[in-house]
């Protein structure tokens, strides 16, 4: 979003709820955090959050990524439905690549879906080892969606110097 886009949602913030007044390095402050967003995403993420809460003030920044993050599909999906979509690649012999990052760290964890797949144990155990490998990557991928952009690129600086230094 550019920041004209990011004045006119203000305006919009402000139409909503006049009582509250905008300091200066507001609008800055929020673009460093949200500007990444397309402009029309951030709007309807703010509509959402604001539709929800009940107290007339701005929404908590984390909230409005949250929103957004999920209306652009990069959330990743509940453990049952995630075991779902893991059991529906083995029957069909999909690639782990087609499926969600989170999903395809769990099941590298696990061995790969051929090792799922060809396991003699019973599927429960096998559903619940997948549950508590994917849980905790799930949380830490959905953690990373809702960050800035700028913030997941320092951050990926940050591990490749960890990794090589």
């Amino acid at each position: 979003m550019t920041e004209k886009e990011m004045g006119k949602l203000f305006a919009f913030l402000t139409a909503l709820y006049p009582n509250i007044k905008i300091k200066d390095g507001t609008l800055e402050a929020w673009y460093e955090v949200i500007g990444d967003l397309d402009a029309g995403v951030a709007k309807a993420a703010f509509v959402e959050v604001l539709s929800m809460q009940h107290i007339p003030c701005m929404p908590a920044v984390g909230a409005v990524r949250e929103s957004a993050a999920r209306m652009m599909g990069n959330v990743p999906p509940l453990p049952a439905d995630a075991w779902a979509l893991v059991r529906e690649a083995i029957r069909r012999d999909m690639p782990a690549e087609r499926l969600h990052p989170a999903i395809q760290r769990a099941v590298r964890g696990m061995g790969g879906l051929d090792a799922i797949g060809y396991a003699e144990v019973p599927i429960g155990v096998l559903q619940t080892q997948f549950m508590r490998l994917y849980e905790p990557l799930a949380h830490s991928e959905q953690t990373r969606a809702q960050l800035p952009e700028s913030m997941r690129e320092f951050i990926a600086g940050v591990e490749i110097k960890q990794i090589t230094g």
